[in-house]
């Protein structure tokens, strides 16, 4: 083979090896604290628009609600 193909070859496949290291950033606790209450706040905010609906459209709004933040 090449030698000039087999380094770049190499360095293709380093490269490939070490992407999901650069990817693997971690969330300080202030940041996962306020993600969480934020997601909690939408909720709220979700649910309280579905208190203005009765009947079938009130448990499709809520189900939706809780679809969307993973709530069962």
């Amino acid at each position: 083979m090449n030698k000039s193909f087999t380094l770049r070859a190499g360095l293709f496949v380093a490269t490939l090896l070490l992407f999901p290291l650069a990817q693997g950033t971690t969330m300080s606790k202030g940041d996962y604290r306020a993600g969480k209450s934020r997601i909690s706040t939408d909720y709220k905010v979700d649910i309280a628009k579905c208190d203005a609906l009765a009947g079938d459209p009130k448990a499709a709004c809520v189900a939706s609600a809780k679809a969307r933040f993973g709530k069962t």
